[in-house]
C-alpha cells in the first residue's frame, strides 16, 4: 500500500529495510519481493535489522525508520521498510524519499 501512496518510478527504491518480523513474516516478505516497489532492491540491499542487531522489540520500526531516513539523506534515493508486529500477525510498510533542499527548490 505504500507504493501507491507514495509516487515512486520503477526501479527507484535502493534499500528495503526489515525489522521485527517473526520468520513467517519474514517469509511472506521474501516471497513479494519481487512486486513493485520492491522488485528494484537487490539482495545486498534488503537490510534485515533483526539480524544485524538482534530484535529490538518495540523500537525495531523507529530503528528503522531513523536509518533508512539518514540513507535516504545521504545517497537521495527512496527506501522502503517492512515491519512486523510480533505480537499480532501484522505488517505495515512505508517509504521514505528524500526531499530536495530549500537551495534546489528556489527558482
Amino acid at each position: 500500500m505504500a507504493a501507491y501512496n507514495v509516487p515512486l518510478k520503477e526501479n527507484i527504491v535502493k534499500n528495503l529495510w526489515l525489522a521485527g518480523l517473526t520468520d513467517e513474516q519474514l517469509a511472506e516478505v521474501i516471497g513479494c519481493q519481487n512486486a513493485h516497489p520492491a522488485q528494484s532492491v537487490a539482495d545486498d540491499a534488503v537490510i534485515s535489522l533483526d539480524m544485524s542487531m538482534g530484535h529490538a522489540g518495540a523500537a525495531a520500526p523507529w530503528l528503522a525508520i531513523a536509518a533508512a531516513t539518514e540513507i535516504a539523506r545521504q545517497t537521495q534515493s527512496p527506501q522502503m521498510i517492512i515491519c512486523g508486529d510480533t505480537t499480532q500477525n501484522v505488517l505495515w510498510s512505508t517509504l521514505i524519499t528524500p526531499i530536495a533542499s530549500r537551495q534546489e527548490m528556489d527558482p
